[in-house]
């Protein structure tokens, strides 16, 4: 295999694919399935193939730090389980970007950081990430379907969840916690909140070939973009990761149009492209802020 970071940073573009396929299967399997069956099933490969991991690695369960992972376990779980709901009731391409804000309210968290740590705050990350929320505002213009604001919304706190999480999980690998168990838990977290969210609601659905189909397909995506994001972020370059990760929501764009016949107009799409290069250079912000 190529050690060229160029090369392995192509991971991220088949992570970003594979994360657009595992939302079309959410998207559809969201028709039979609830909510939390669809993330119970999703989490289940993953304990699988985590605890083995583990076991190759070497990692130990214990933790000096139960209530860190506690509380990245329970932002990270509420995180996916909106993410689920938003895929469900909004255009794909749509729901992604909005998803994708993450990296502006990790931005965000970092002027804050910076601000209460008394160093240098970088006025290009700030243009970046008011840039960013313009392109917000345009794709929740006032014109926009009332039905769909209140997913919108909706979209924009999984946007800040996921960034609160991913914050929390660079906190914990920077006082040493090894990622594999961080991933562990996380994935233990949602098939336990999944598993008994399942039963405390709908209960678990008859599984037909269709919709065991769909539900593997979700864990199998989910875990290979997950594998392949964490080998382009291990050995390819940072800013071209963040970069190709962006070509998450051109993919689920496509998927969406070709696979649901969603209709984004020019106006929505040219909200999408600011919050995507506002992403891209928010994140070129951060690296350069690291280094």
């Amino acid at each position: 295999m190529s050690r060229n970071p160029v090369i392995q940073s192509s991971w991220m573009l088949l992570a970003a694919f594979l994360f657009s396929l595992m939302a079309a299967c959410m998207k559809l399997a969201a028709d039979a399935y609830s909510i939390y069956e669809i993330i119970f099933y999703r989490s289940l490969l993953g304990v699988v193939i985590g605890y083995g991991v583990l076991r190759k690695t070497g990692v130990s369960l214990s933790t000096t730090r139960p209530w860190t992972y506690v509380w990245r376990c329970g932002v990270g779980t509420f995180c996916i389980l909106l993410g689920v709901w938003i895929v469900w009731r909004l255009p794909l391409g749509t729901a992604q970007t909005l998803a994708y804000t993450a990296a502006l309210f990790f931005a965000l968290f970092s002027i804050i950081e910076s601000f209460i740590k008394r160093q240098p705050i970088s006025w290009f990350l700030i243009a970046a990430i008011i840039t960013g929320f313009a392109g917000v505002l345009i794709i929740l213009r006032p014109t926009v379907d009332v039905e769909l604001m209140i997913p919108m919304l909706i979209g924009l706190l999984v946007g800040f969840t996921g960034a609160l999480a991913d914050f929390t999980v660079r906190k914990m690998t920077e006082k040493g916690e090894p990622p594999p168990r961080i991933v562990f838990y996380f994935v233990c977290s949602g098939t336990l909140i999944g598993g008994i969210g399942a039963l405390m609601t709908t209960g678990f659905h008859a599984l037909d070939w269709m919709g065991a189909g769909l539900l593997f397909l979700v864990g199998l995506f989910g875990t290979l973009a997950q594998l392949a994001m964490t080998h382009a972020w291990k050995h390819g370059l940072p800013l071209l990761n963040t970069i190709y990760q962006y070509a998450g929501v051109i993919f689920a764009v496509i998927l969406g149009v070709l696979a649901f016949d969603d209709d984004i107009d020019l106006l929505t799409f040219t909200g999408i492209a600011i919050v995507c290069a506002s992403g891209v250079a928010a994140g070129f912000a951060n690296l350069k802020k690291k280094h």
